[in-house]
């Protein structure tokens, strides 16, 4: 449910027009996205969090694979696709991310269904002139929460970071030896 509401976002968002002749009305600043947008930078950048250190204890465990694929590249042994392996780790991932978020929204007392209300409201609405500074907040919470959602649900995109990550790890070992 959480990834196929995600896509009609995306689809939404992509899909914005200007809305003529709307008379733009006053919005008071969205906590909800605001929230959440904070949530979710704070997850992958905020190590006081107990989340943070369980990615971050996931992301430990799942390098490995991107590492053994980068050693196997390096020495002509691979073929610099990513494998089932790397499939199932991202999934193991999506799943963990939505358990954070659901828990997120549980502690904010919502819904996920309120969560793509609200960003599909100020998409509607983020082409339109005359935006105001609450409003323009919104939407720019609304398009980096879509954003964050989509990257890291996306397989080639995670999967692309973590084996940058990969050879920065081997590069750093590399530099220490």
């Amino acid at each position: 449910m959480f990834l196929s509401r995600l896509d009609a976002a995306v689809k939404e968002s992509k899909a914005a027009v200007k809305v003529a002749n709307t008379t733009p009305t006053k919005a008071k600043k969205s906590p909800l996205l605001h929230d959440l947008n904070e949530y979710l930078f704070d997850l992958f950048d905020a190590n006081c969090m107990e989340e943070f250190h369980i990615l971050q204890s996931f992301e430990d465990r799942a390098m490995q694979a991107f590492i053994d694929r980068e050693q196997n590249e390096t020495k002509g042994n691979g073929s610099g696709d990513f494998d089932h392996v790397h499939l199932a780790l991202h999934k193991e991932f999506v799943q963990l991310f939505e358990q954070m978020i659901d828990g997120f929204l549980k502690q904010q007392d919502c819904t996920i269904d309120e969560v793509f209300a609200e960003i599909e409201r100020y998409q509607q609405i983020r082409a339109r002139d005359g935006i105001d500074g609450d409003e323009k907040s919104n939407i720019e919470n609304s398009v980096d929460v879509v954003q964050a959602l989509t990257f890291y649900t996306d397989f080639t995109s995670w999967a692309n970071m973590m084996a940058e990550n990969a050879k920065l790890r081997l590069r750093l070992k590399a530099m220490r030896k």
